[in-house]
C-alpha cells in the first residue's frame, strides 16, 4: 500500500520504479539522470510530503504492514486506506460517503478528531447520528426530490423536525375534524346542498386534498418484527477451548463461551481482529480448526452478514421475498403478501419488480433486513446491520432489538 493509489502520482511513481530497476541492473547516466527528473517532479507535486503523511495516517489507524495487498484487508481496513487518502488530500473540499461503515470505534473517533481539526470544507453523507452531531455545523436534508438547508449541529436539526412533525399532526387532526363534518353535509345529497353551495363543494375538495397532502408528508415507520422460535431450551450453543486459523494464520485459540436463550450480546474489537470470523464460526459457515462445538437440537441460525452473501443482485424484490409466490407465509399461520410485506419496509409498490442492482446501499440493506426477518430463528447474527441504513430505520431495529 503506497500513494501511487492516488491516481495524479500514479504515472510518475511506476515510471520512478521502472527507472530504479534498470539502475539496479546496469547503472547508466542516462538512467540516473531520469531517476533525478522524476524526483524532481514528484517534490514539486509534495509527493514525498503526502506520502509520509498517508503511511502516518495508516499507521494511526494500526495498519503497521503497508506491503500488504488491499484486497487481503478487511472490510474495515480498506476503509483505513480509503480515510488515510482522503484525510492526505490537498483539495480544499473533501466529499465523504459513508465514511465510518465497517470502522471500529476507535478508528471513528480518530477521524472525527481529524475532522474536527481540518480547516478544509467538507460534504459527510452518513447515517452516523454521533459523528454528524460532532463534526457538522450546517445540515442538507434531501427528501422528496428536494434539498432542506438547515443553519446548526444535526441535534438541532432534529429538534427542529420533531417540533415540524408535532405541529404537522395538530394541524392533520384539526383538518380530520373539518373533513368530517363536510364529509356528512356532502353525504345528505344534492337536493339538500342546494346550487348556492357550490363553493362550499370545492372547498371540501381542496380540504380532502390538504389532509391527503399532509398524510404523505408525515413520517413513515418501518414495521419490523423479528420471528423468535418458540424453543424453550435455555441453552442454543456451546464452544469449548476452539482454535480456528485460516492456513497459516490462527485467528482464534482456546475459545470458551455458551450462548443462551434471551441473550443479546455486542461483539466489539478492531478491524481485522476477527469479529466477522466469529459470526461465521458461530453460524456454522466455517469449520473450526479443534475444540468442541455443541449446538441445541433444530437450532435455527439466521446470519445478517455485511457482505451481503444472501443476496441475488439479479433478482428483483418479488423474487427475493416470495420465492415465486404472491403471498410470504409465516410460521405462526399469518400471511401477508409480497406487496404489502415490501412496503412494511418503507419501499413504493412501483419498485417490486426492479432489479435488486439498481437499488442504493441503503434500500439493499433494508431488502436483506426484510429478507432475512421474514424467517424465524433461535440466535440472530447481525454483522453491521446499520451500514448504509437510513437513520429512521437504524432507530426502528434498535427498538425492536431491546
Amino acid at each position: 500500500m503506497t500513494t501511487s493509489t492516488i491516481p495524479n502520482y500514479k504515472k510518475l511513481h511506476d515510471q520512478l520504479n521502472q527507472v530504479n530497476e534498470r539502475i539496479s541492473q546496469t547503472h547508466e547516466q542516462k538512467h540516473i539522470d531520469q531517476q533525478h527528473q522524476l524526483m524532481d517532479e514528484l517534490e514539486k507535486l509534495g509527493h514525498w510530503e503526502i506520502s509520509h503523511s498517508f503511511e502516518s495516517y495508516l499507521k494511526s489507524f494500526k495498519l503497521d504492514n503497508l506491503e500488504r495487498d488491499v484486497k487481503d484487508l478487511s472490510g474495515g481496513e480498506q476503509r483505513k486506506v480509503l480515510l488515510a487518502l482522503g484525510l492526505t488530500s490537498k483539495a480544499n473540499l473533501i466529499l465523504w460517503d459513508e465514511p465510518t461503515n465497517h470502522l471500529d470505534i476507535e478508528t471513528i473517533e480518530a477521524f472525527e478528531e481529524e475532522l474536527l481539526k481540518t480547516d478544509k470544507s467538507f460534504i459527510v453523507i452518513s447515517h452516523d447520528r454521533y459523528l454528524l452531531s460532532k463534526v457538522t455545523n450546517k445540515i442538507f436534508h434531501i427528501n422528496r426530490s428536494e434539498i432542506t438547508a438547515y443553519k446548526g449541529s444535526y441535534a438541532d436539526y432534529i429538534t427542529f423536525l420533531d417540533s415540524q412533525e408535532e405541529a404537522r399532526k395538530k394541524m392533520l387532526a384539526k383538518l380530520r375534524n373539518s373533513l368530517k363534518r363536510e364529509t356528512d353535509w356532502m353525504r345528505q345529497g344534492i337536493k339538500a346542498r342546494g346550487t348556492r353551495s357550490k363553493k362550499r363543494v370545492e372547498n371540501f375538495k381542496d380540504l380532502s386534498s390538504k389532509v391527503n397532502t399532509l398524510k404523505s408528508e408525515a413520517k413513515k415507520s418501518m414495521e419490523v418484527l423479528i420471528n423468535k422460535s418458540n424453543r424453550k431450551t435455555k441453552m442454543l450453543t456451546e464452544f469449548k477451548n476452539v482454535t480456528f486459523s485460516y492456513g497459516e494464520r490462527p485467528m482464534f485459540n482456546q475459545l470458551d463461551f455458551a450462548l443462551y436463550k434471551g441473550d443479546k450480546i455486542g461483539v466489539i474489537g478492531e478491524n481485522g481482529v476477527g469479529k466477522s470470523t466469529l459470526m461465521k464460526l458461530i453460524a456454522g459457515q466455517l469449520t473450526v480448526s479443534g475444540g468442541r462445538t455443541k449446538y441445541a437440537d433444530d437450532l435455527k441460525i439466521c446470519y445478517f452478514s455485511q457482505t451481503k452473501e444472501e443476496l441475488n443482485l439479479d433478482k428483483t424484490p418479488f423474487e427475493l421475498l416470495g420465492d415465486g409466490e404472491d403471498f410470504i407465509h409465516f410460521k405462526n399461520g399469518r400471511s401477508l403478501h409480497v406487496a404489502s410485506y415490501f412496503q412494511n419496509y418503507l419501499f413504493d409498490q412501483s419498485e417490486l419488480h426492479r432489479p435488486l442492482s439498481s437499488f442504493s446501499g441503503g434500500e439493499i440493506n433494508r431488502l436483506q433486513l426484510a429478507l432475512n426477518l421474514k424467517n424465524e430463528a433461535d440466535i440472530w447474527i447481525f454483522d453491521e446491520p446499520t451500514n448504509d441504513l437510513d437513520i429512521e430505520s437504524i432507530e426502528i431495529l434498535r427498538k425492536e432489538t431491546l
